[in-house]
């Protein structure tokens, strides 16, 4: 999972490799044991990565179906609809996450997850309310300092988006530093690119290098 979520994350030095590596961790862990839960939802963000989220899901919702009390099977979901601009069930998968584990150590993914899917309806001043909470719970993650920063320059927050663009540069973890390095696409449809092209316009405004 350590390798698929880095590519997921638009944050891996190696993104072929990383996904090759995971690949290869999941592969195993299904030959060894098919109905580990899991390793259906490594198999996901593998497939996700692969371009293939239509199967990713489908791998997601098989491991929910052996471990419903899992909440990184939410977590899988909330994130593969996001790629597939699918606003509404990024929520109901965040929601339901949180509901069923409200002191999960990765909660701030829920949280970012519905600060996403505010940002794809254009819901902007909503969408700010959640990153600012996933912020608040992990101001260490690349990702969630990312979207604060383009939903801050989306709403006119122009000095707070600047500062909080040097945060997110500062940090040892992160990896992708420049507009162009932002291209992990992993489903070719026209919803997504609408709203990959408005976080990209808010990361270019609150001053982040074209390359």
């Amino acid at each position: 999972m350590f390798y698929g979520m880095r590519v997921s994350r638009v944050q891996s030095p190696d993104s072929a490799g990383d996904l090759e590596r995971a690949n290869g961790l999941v592969s195993r862990a299904l030959e060894i044991d098919p109905g580990y839960y899991a390793a259906h939802c490594a198999k996901a963000t593998v497939l996700e990565g692969q371009h293939r989220v239509t199967n990713g899901v489908a791998e997601a919702e098989r491991c929910l179906a052996l471990n419903p009390t899992y909440a990184g099977a939410y977590r899988n979901l909330a994130l593969l609809h996001f790629f597939l601009a699918h606003p509404e069930q990024i929520l109901e998968y965040a929601d339901r996450g949180i509901h069923l584990s409200p002191r999960d150590p990765q909660t701030s993914t829920f949280l970012l997850m519905k600060g996403w899917a505010y940002m794809m309806l254009e819901q902007d001043e909503e969408g700010l309310v959640w990153f600012r909470r996933a912020a608040a719970a992990s101001p260490q993650l690349p990702t969630i300092l990312a979207g604060l920063t383009s939903e801050l320059a989306l709403t006119g927050r122009d000095a707070e988006a600047r500062t909080t663009l040097a945060q997110y540069l500062a940090l040892e973890s992160t990896r992708t530093r420049t507009i162009a390095q932002w291209d992990y696409l992993p489903d070719d449809n026209a919803a997504f690119m609408k709203f990959h092209l408005r976080f990209k316009s808010g990361l270019r405004k609150a001053g982040m290098p074209e390359r």
